[in-house]
């Protein structure tokens, strides 16, 4: 695999909706994305933004015990019987809430280094 920091945004198969949001804002590249207040999108979009950024993998074998979280999503992997950060997209990203969204996308995406 190829990291391109600086792939353009038209590259990555985007919706148009969260594409039109990122152009708007001005960015150009996957790089820029990194710095797009993520709390002005919807639940769907951050789903959309999960899916395509997030990378468990690079923690794989790691309990969730041992990743700083917020209590509330800390419960909600409980819940889904997530016992290895690896597990997580088996799950879903639908089975999160906005703000366990926003906090998985923070701490498991890298825009970077982003990976085609």
């Amino acid at each position: 695999m190829e990291k391109l920091t600086y792939m353009s945004i038209e590259e990555l198969g985007l919706s148009k909706r969260l594409y039109t949001r990122f152009k708007k804002a001005g960015i150009t590249d996957v790089g820029g994305i990194k710095d797009f207040d993520f709390t002005r999108l919807t639940k769907i979009e951050l789903i959309e933004l999960a899916n395509e950024f997030t990378d468990y993998d690079t923690h794989s074998g790691v309990s969730i015990h041992e990743i700083g979280m917020s209590d509330a999503l800390f419960t909600r992997l409980e819940k889904l019987k997530i016992e290895k950060v690896h597990q997580i997209p088996r799950v879903g990203h639908n089975k999160f809430n906005k703000n366990e969204l926003l906090e998985l996308i923070r701490e498991f995406s890298n825009f970077d280094s982003y990976n085609v």
